[in-house]
């Protein structure tokens, strides 16, 4: 089947084309050229931008077009294979395809973190009221929500397992993700060392008090 992904060389998308081509199929890669030209240098790739500049794609047709988002890279590996899998049987729908398959807290995933990093970590659990004094907010901690939602992490994604999808072994997924983060240095969100002190140390004190 000839696909057409639209990015292609990060995240998602990557992974896309890895699951993608390993199914058999004859894929073209449609992007800027900007973030990591070197990958895929044998497979077609068309340049140009979905804002505005599809002029590249006119008198082309393909099977089945790709157009996915994905910048987190926990869970790209199994989304991939999923939509592949969808594309391969030409199954359509709306799916949560989110995880794990069963419910994880964020105390169990920190100890496998530990774990399999081979960390040796303390952890202090701090109160939202408090980080919501402090104003940490979603640049702060990507993947914190407080208890209004919730319901963000809790979607029924049983719709999308009953339909193929499957889940990577966790200690996989933080092994590979660590390495990612090593790779690619200081990540743009997130907590740096300094301010994680300040509130390390305002929250001691309020302990203390």
């Amino acid at each position: 089947m000839k696909l057409l992904i639209l990015g292609g060389t990060q995240f998602l998308g990557r992974h896309l084309v890895l699951a993608a081509e390993a199914s058999g199929h004859e894929v073209t890669l449609f992007n800027r050229g900007q973030t990591n030209p070197e990958l895929f240098p044998d497979t077609e790739r068309i340049q140009g931008d979905r804002d505005g500049g599809l002029n590249p794609l006119k008198g082309r047709t393909w099977d089945t077009v790709l157009d996915v988002c994905g910048y987190v890279p926990r869970i790209v590996r199994d989304l991939a294979a999923f939509i592949i899998l969808m594309v391969d049987h030409q199954m359509t729908g709306l799916f949560n395809a989110t995880g794990p398959a069963t419910p994880l807290t964020w105390g169990q995933f920190f100890d496998q973190c530990e774990y399999v990093c081979q960390a040796n970590t303390e952890l202090t659990w701090i109160s939202e009221e408090f980080l919501r004094r402090q104003e940490v907010g979603g640049e702060d901690l990507p993947f914190w929500l407080g208890s209004a939602d919730q319901g963000v992490m809790q979607a029924d994604c049983s719709k999308a397992i009953r339909a193929g999808l499957r889940y990577d072994e966790l200690a996989r997924t933080i092994l590979d993700t660590r390495v990612w983060d090593e790779w690619h240095g200081q990540p743009k969100a997130g907590l740096s060392l300094t301010r994680e002190g300040e509130l390390l140390d305002a929250w001691m004190q309020q302990q203390s008090s």
